[in-house]
């Protein structure tokens, strides 16, 4: 990890050491480091590096970080990633690297019906938020496909994970109501949803 360290420094502009692994991430690697960058005095120099898979692409990596910078702009209580010479990350081992505050907390208990009700609330500011969001949206993977714009032969066989005749007639109703379609937060799950440690 010490070349991570390396090009971290260089993103940073300032030293950075790993002090360890943290829990979470799922696909991702998560690093604990530590730095003499100002911006982290408030936490003891700590940061987080979050080491994306070798399959997330740049732009996917780079509008998820302008939906989060969006939200946190738009003062609610969220992470985004830090922002250096107009990127989000940088590039290391050919995996794209996010380096973001240090929030010291725990995973969300389930069982804690007051702090579920509190991150439900803000999923909801979140969303109710993302409604005015004006960058383009992500190609879905039935758009890369074909699946919804006919450029798929009639013969072409369709992956059954895809099929869902049921929600697409949903979606074509909403749509076809005129409801407002907006982004939403789609990786809420209590792993993802830091609490004050108690």
């Amino acid at each position: 990890m010490v070349d991570l360290c390396t090009f971290a420094s260089k993103f940073l502009s300032s030293p950075v050491e790993v002090d360890g692994l943290l829990e979470g991430g799922h696909e991702s690697d998560v690093v604990l480091a530590i730095t003499q960058s100002s911006e982290f005095n408030h936490v003891g120099g700590k940061c987080v590096l979050h080491v994306s898979p070798n399959w997330r692409g740049e732009s996917e990596l780079s509008w998820v970080h302008a939906v989060a910078g969006f939200v946190v702009g738009s003062g609610i209580c969220a992470v985004a990633p830090i922002v250096r010479e107009s990127s989000t990350y940088f590039i290391w081992r050919d995996r794209l690297v996010a380096v973001y505050p240090y929030v010291n907390g725990r995973p969300l208990d389930r069982d804690d019906e007051e702090r579920r009700k509190d991150a439900a609330c803000v999923l909801g500011k979140i969303h109710s938020c993302l409604v005015n969001f004006s960058l383009p949206k992500l190609v879905s993977k039935r758009d890369a496909l074909g699946l919804n714009s006919g450029l798929l032969s009639s013969d072409c066989e369709v992956p059954e994970s895809l099929v869902a005749e049921k929600l697409d007639r949903t979606w074509q109703k909403i749509l076809g109501n005129g409801l407002t379609t907006s982004v939403t937060h789609g990786d809420y799950y209590r792993a993802n949803i830091l609490v004050p440690i108690t």
